[in-house]
């Protein structure tokens, strides 16, 4: 048996008699009774404002079903009869199943692109000695203070010089900046990581890449995981980006603003608001979903236990 399959198995036996033994103390950890009035209390709270975050989806979900409306009296009468056509008549009359798929086309590429640049640049500045690592980490952390709406108009004429305007790739591309809160979580993440394994993977003539992508990668892979779903829901509700460098091409969240203008405009849609209401609802339903999917992930990285590895 090699030295690196022996590191790694060594690895796996270390993490699955650490994950027993966190069980086993959680499960012989008992509240003290004196903490109970605290935790009712808390509980409270928190369902109260969980209430709040509820009643808006309810609220769009109630109106989405009627006819034009006005909302003066009592917005949870319905009225007449239940119209479930309003949201057959979003993909049919604003072509809402185009704006999909540019949001889905975003949503595939753009977080992925944007989780392995700063991957690699994360791991190449915390475990590799070069002379402007500390140049490069000063930098990345420097960028964090500057706004993004001071770069946008350099970003736009770059973009515009370099034929990517209204492009995929465009698109792809400008999420492969490396720096941010992201670079700084995964350097705190592979500089915690014992450099032994990958010696050990050099012993047995492992390449870099090998090294990054079956050692260091899988250490991490919990906060990965995490910053990849809190990309793809960030993609998805973006609306600046797309309006400016992806004009042409109307995703989800820009087609909402759209639709929204055009029930201002004189004809048959209106001040048609259900429709718009129905069309924020199909917009919302695959972000609860991939929350209630991954919450796990994301829950571990506000908490910072993605941290640990």
């Amino acid at each position: 048996m090699s030295k690196f399959t022996e590191s790694l198995q060594n690895w796996w036996r270390k993490r699955r008699e650490k994950n027993l033994i966190e069980k086993r103390e959680n499960e012989a950890v008992k509240m003290d009774p004196a903490h109970k009035p605290i935790l009712i209390v808390v509980c409270v709270l928190f369902s109260i404002y969980s209430i709040t975050l509820f009643f808006p989806l309810v609220w769009l979900f109630v109106n989405s079903l009627k006819d034009k409306i006005i909302f003066l009296n009592n917005p949870w009468e319905m009225g007449g009869k239940v119209l479930w056509s309003n949201y057959s008549a979003v993909f049919e009359a604003f072509d809402f199943g185009t704006m999909f798929l540019n949001s889905i086309s975003l949503v595939l590429t753009q977080p992925i692109v944007g989780v392995f640049s700063t991957t690699c640049a994360a791991y190449a500045v915390s475990k590799f000695r070069f002379k402007l690592r500390r140049f490069i980490y000063v930098i990345a952390i420097s960028v964090m203070f500057i706004p993004t709406t001071g770069s946008v108009a350099v970003t736009y004429k770059l973009m515009f010089d370099l034929g990517l305007i209204d492009t995929l790739p465009g698109m792809i591309i400008m999420a492969t900046g490396g720096f941010g809160f992201n670079f700084l979580l995964l350097y705190g993440m592979f500089k915690g990581i014992s450099w032994s394994y990958a010696e050990a993977a050099y012993v047995d003539g492992a390449s870099n890449w090998r090294v990054f992508l079956q050692i260091m990668v899988p250490h991490a892979m919990p906060i990965l995981t995490a910053i990849w779903v809190l990309g793809m829901i960030g993609t998805w509700n973006d609306y600046t980006g797309p309006l400016m460098f992806y004009s042409s091409h109307d995703t989800v969240a820009v087609g909402i603003q759209r639709l929204s203008e055009s029930l201002t405009n004189p004809g048959p849609y209106s001040s048609d608001y259900p429709k718009l209401f129905a069309a924020m609802i199909i917009a919302t339903v695959p972000v609860i979903v991939l929350f209630i999917a991954c919450q796990k992930y994301i829950i571990r990285l506000n908490m910072g236990g993605g941290l640990k590895g």
